[in-house]
């Protein structure tokens, strides 16, 4: 009897357990809905989140991307010329035949609205050792040179100013030159060139190197004309920047590779000797 009463109780029980389990698939079933649908918002806002650092993250790769794009473009563009360089003019000029200046980039941060001088101010200053005279390029060729540094900001004289020259040389010949700026963006002249000398449209100017203020190599214009007055020893010789001096977002500050004889005169200098 007492074995009978028993195993009533556990069936009895087996089913109440049963019945609860039901239950509570049952409410889990109904609730998982409404849980869900009570995470989205939670769920939205992390995937805004991750989505936005994805992107900030993106930008900040293109940046560096572009700045080391235009640095690349740089030195190609300074390959080519001194591709198009002969051997005996690269000894006259002592151009070296590594390409091995380094570069800092800047962003432009206004241009001067005055018609008589062509100037712009970048971002670089002391801090990045910017110093009086130094070259400035984009990834086209030669901007022109720094003329004033401050702790932030440099001004920048531009190759187009009226008083601004550049010595330069004829890539395909070898012709010595002074490229001079005449207040237009997009014209240069050529001063005392002979009527004889061997210059034609489509020539290309690049930096000579000599008077060591702008570094041997670099893009400065491309001749648009060549006037040959009847009379006159000298052609009037009218010139395009590469640059885009005008219109630049970012450019670069120049710093000129030490040449061999530097090397060794610092060498000197940091000897002691027999002292």
């Amino acid at each position: 009897m007492f074995v009978a009463l028993l195993s009533a109780l556990v069936v009895l029980v087996e089913a109440s357990m049963g019945s609860v389990a039901n239950v509570r698939g049952q409410f889990a079933q109904i609730f998982t809905p409404v849980h869900a649908l009570a995470r989205l918002p939670v769920d939205l806002v992390d995937r805004l989140g991750a989505s936005h650092r994805d992107m900030g993250q993106l930008q900040a790769d293109l940046e560096r991307l572009k700045v080391q794009n235009n640095m690349l473009l740089v030195r190609q563009q300074r390959m080519q010329a001194a591709e198009a360089e002969n051997e005996e003019l690269r000894r006259l000029l002592g151009a070296s035949r590594r390409i091995d200046d380094q570069f800092v980039h800047a962003e432009v941060l206004s241009y001067s609205h005055d018609p008589f001088v062509q100037r712009l101010t970048v971002n670089r200053g002391f801090g990045a050792r910017a110093a009086t005279g130094q070259a400035v390029v984009d990834q086209f060729g030669l901007v022109g040179q720094i003329v004033e540094v401050g702790s932030l900001s440099s001004q920048v004289l531009l190759v187009t100013d009226s008083s601004h020259q550049v010595p330069v040389t004829v890539a395909r010949t070898g012709l010595k030159a002074v490229a001079r700026g005449t207040g237009d963006a997009d014209r240069l002249e050529l001063l005392n060139v002979p009527v004889t000398a061997a210059i034609k449209a489509g020539d290309m100017l690049v930096t000579s190197g000599l008077g060591q203020r702008f570094p041997a190599g670099y893009p400065v214009a491309r001749v648009l004309q060549v006037n040959r007055v009847p009379g006159r020893a000298f052609s009037e010789i009218v010139a395009a920047p590469v640059a885009r001096t005008d219109r630049a977002n970012s450019v670069m500050l120049v710093y000129r590779a030490q040449s061999a004889r530097d090397r060794a005169l610092a060498s000197l200098e940091g000897d002691p000797g027999d002292s």
